[in-house]
């Protein structure tokens, strides 16, 4: 691999991984227009690792303040985002966990499936045009002002244990399921991209078994550490990106997108 091939698949991840595109419906894509086969373990670790650090990093004082709960002491009067409103209620600690349960044993359960659905471009072609419909549906939800409790939790936690399937967005699911139950959008969105934290930074450890047993060259780690940097560095705006549009109103114009690149790669590729 490149530098330049690295710093482009770092772009990608960065951009797919928070904006409701399907990042790994994505990976399908570009793996059959460009007839390769990214096997190699350590990059896919080392641009996961990047956008794991951005919404580390984004969200560092929420994740402060939640950190402090579960210590039982009392969270920093600066968290949030700059507004009293940003911060993130105490209760989020185990709705979090709640939250994460279906991922775990769905990602357990079905992982040979999603290895085999990584080799099927047209599944991945429909999965988008449903994810796109999901989307687009959101347009028409009147806004709520609910909040998170066990169940609300636990159904977003299923939303996202189900975006295991390539094509179906991660984001895309979590946040439109907090909008049909009528939770508020931005609360919706930052639920949304604190959960993926345990599910990203699971599947990335059980990945690291495999880095240390074929560790990378000095030249391998170069150019893994662009493709990182970079996911790091777009994915942290892509963040912005998506909470601004989420409180616009605008989140199902990504459904527009899903859709057509959907049946691009159903009429083109499959």
């Amino acid at each position: 691999m490149t530098i330049l091939q690295a710093l482009f698949l770092g772009i990608v991840q960065g951009l797919t991984e928070f904006l409701p595109v399907s990042s790994s419906g994505h990976l399908v894509i570009f793996e059959h227009l460009l007839n390769v086969r990214l096997e190699n373990i350590n990059f896919d670790v080392f641009v996961h690792t990047g956008t794991l650090l951005a919404v580390l990093i984004y969200y560092r004082r929420q994740l402060i303040d939640l950190t402090l709960y579960f210590l039982r002491k009392s969270p920093s009067e600066s968290s949030g985002r700059g507004e009293a409103n940003n911060k993130v209620p105490a209760s989020w600690f185990w709705y979090i966990i709640i939250g994460t349960i279906p991922a775990g044993i769905i990602g357990l359960l079905f992982e040979d499936y999603v290895t085999q659905a990584f080799n099927n471009v047209k599944l991945v072609g429909i999965v988008l045009v449903f994810c796109g419909i999901i989307l687009i549906s959101t347009r028409w939800v009147l806004r709520g002002q609910r909040r998170f409790g066990i169940l609300s939790s636990f159904l977003v936690g299923i939303a996202q244990s189900l975006a295991i399937t390539p094509g179906l967005s991660r984001s895309g699911m979590t946040i439109s399921t907090g909008l049909f139950l009528k939770i508020e959008p931005t609360r919706a969105a930052d639920f949304s991209f604190l959960l993926s934290i345990p599910a990203v930074a699971g599947a990335t450890i059980l990945k690291l078994k495999e880095v240390v047993s074929s560790p990378p060259t000095t030249a391998q780690i170069t150019t893994y550490l662009v493709g990182g940097i970079t996911s790091f560095i777009v994915g942290y705006i892509s963040i912005i990106i998506v909470l601004n549009i989420v409180k616009k109103g605008k989140f199902s114009y990504f459904g527009i997108y899903c859709i057509a690149i959907g049946l691009l790669s159903l009429l083109f590729l499959s």
